[in-house]
């Protein structure tokens, strides 16, 4: 009996293993983009990757935190996405910027699939998505700039839209990210001379200047990319881009007042970014792993004990 708790020790850390880094193994990425063979790369668990979307070289890839590092490809798309972000099983969901096609990526598997035409949302300048866990609603961001910035929410099962409101005070808006921490969304509000940080509320779409910064400003042959919360640190993420350098700057974001903080660059690369803050590992397919797994295994100790 002391043997065969000993071994159901061993294979709960097992499981609890597999259960945190899915069934994938991470291979780090040297080269250049244009020689580049995917890596399956298993979703992991909250706070330990950042994964992005790469416009310069059609992949999503993956770095790791922190460091942002290591950095692997994983499979192409040539869709000009605006926006990303998990939902509470590990999926990736992505909202092309000039039209209202809404995708899904699976990065256990390394495919992208259309899920189809959201309607009830303008089709075009769609710039952040943003998931509450707790509540599993998409909220997406579109914005005309030098206009304004509207607020919506997303059916992922009807793919319908509804409209929060107009964010006050947004006229030039990027990003988007669900604080889990004070159920708010923030976003940002580029300006000619400084970036504010907007504190949303999802349910009015009203916002308060937080802060401003003056860190990153509209490049003038650049662009930024999406935003996401870090649950295990607090920080929001952000990343911009420099067309004159081709080169993506990092940012760590103290959300309380706008601190903003250069934490790396990744050169030649056009990155709109999402972490997996579901705040728990990511669980494999259940009736693949009491299949493979857990029987066979429960066989082997069985006979080998009783």
């Amino acid at each position: 009996m002391k043997k065969f708790f000993s071994s159901l020790f061993v294979l709960l850390i097992v499981a609890s293993a597999f259960a945190q880094y899915g069934v994938k193994i991470q291979k780090p990425f040297t080269g250049s983009a244009s020689s580049i063979t995917p890596t399956l790369d298993g979703v992991s668990l909250d706070g330990t990757k950042m994964y992005a979307y790469d416009f310069l070289s059609y992949y999503f890839l993956s770095l790791d935190l922190p460091g942002y590092n290591n950095m692997t490809y994983v499979n192409s798309s040539s869709v000009y996405i605006g926006g990303a972000d998990f939902d509470n099983e590990g999926n990736l969901y992505c909202i092309q910027a000039s039209s209202n096609v809404l995708y899904k990526e699976d990065l256990e598997t390394g495919t992208f699939t259309s899920l189809g035409t959201i309607t009830g949302i303008p089709t075009s300048f769609l710039v952040g998505l943003a998931y509450d866990n707790q509540t599993g609603t998409m909220y997406c961001l579109q914005t005309y700039w030098g206009t304004s910035g509207s607020l919506y929410t997303i059916d992922l099962n009807t793919l319908t839209a509804t409209l929060v409101g107009t964010i006050t005070g947004m006229t030039n808006g990027e990003g988007l990210a669900f604080n889990a921490e004070d159920r708010m969304l923030y976003g940002f509000n580029f300006q000619s001379a400084q970036s504010q940080l907007l504190k949303i509320n999802p349910a009015t779409a009203a916002a308060t200047v937080v802060g401003t910064t003056t860190s990153f400003l509209n490049y003038a042959s650049g662009w930024f990319g999406d935003c996401d919360f870090n649950d295990e640190t607090g920080e929001l993420i952000f990343s911009t881009f420099d067309g004159s350098t081709t080169t993506t700057t990092i940012w760590s974001i103290d959300a309380s007042n706008c601190t903003a903080a250069s934490v790396g660059t990744v050169s030649n690369a056009q990155l709109v970014l999402a972490i997996n803050t579901t705040g728990k590992p990511v669980p494999v397919k259940g009736y693949y792993f009491i299949l493979v797994f857990l029987i066979p295994i429960g066989i082997i100790i069985r006979r080998r004990f009783f």
